[in-house]
């Protein structure tokens, strides 16, 4: 977009073919998604310090998959403030037991959930952000057939007395 005259505007794909086949030893189908994250400046703001992560892993169920944010530093004193954007392929609403979560201080992982993604069940199908489905985009469905994007806030009472991402801190893990 960064060739237009004017970038803003609504971008829209489907129907688009990612994968054919099945992955016999795993029993997993295809899937394909993306996500488009687009950092911008607004002098009216506050600076932000922004990292990103660009992965994918399998979860079949019987693994975990650890991520180590890094490239930051918290603040020094104060609440710290935080947000995450997490995306799943095949995070269907109906099928449960996955789970997001942060290291805390005590090296300790922490479920993290809210109103839309619980803790049993984190990667439904939903796009979200701060615990409200988004409604403004095209197509607004609440089912996304297991594409799943959320962008989670932690801080406040997410983040109580920093105990999940301290001042000072260069690293967050998650799983």
């Amino acid at each position: 977009v960064s060739g237009l005259a004017d970038p803003n505007g609504g971008y829209y794909a489907g129907n688009i073919r990612a994968v054919r086949g099945l992955d016999s030893t795993k029993g997993l189908g295809g899937a394909g998604g993306w996500t488009m994250v687009i950092i911008y400046e607004n002098q009216n703001e506050s600076s932000k310090n922004i990292s990103i992560f660009d992965g994918f892993q399998t979860i079949d169920g019987s693994n975990d998959v650890d991520v180590t944010y890094s490239g930051f530093k918290t603040i020094p004193a104060g609440p710290v403030r935080a947000e995450f954007i997490v995306g799943a392929l095949e995070g269907d609403g109906g099928i449960g037991g996955d789970q997001f979560q942060i290291e805390d201080n005590t090296n300790t992982y922490v479920d993290i959930s809210n109103a839309v993604n619980p803790a049993n069940n984190f990667f439904n199908g939903s796009i979200s952000r701060n615990a409200a489905i988004t409604t403004t985009r095209t197509p607004s469905s609440t089912n996304t057939l297991g594409f799943d994007v959320d962008i989670l806030s932690i801080s406040g009472s997410t983040n109580p007395s920093n105990n999940i991402i301290g001042n000072g801190d260069t690293t967050a893990d998650v799983r």
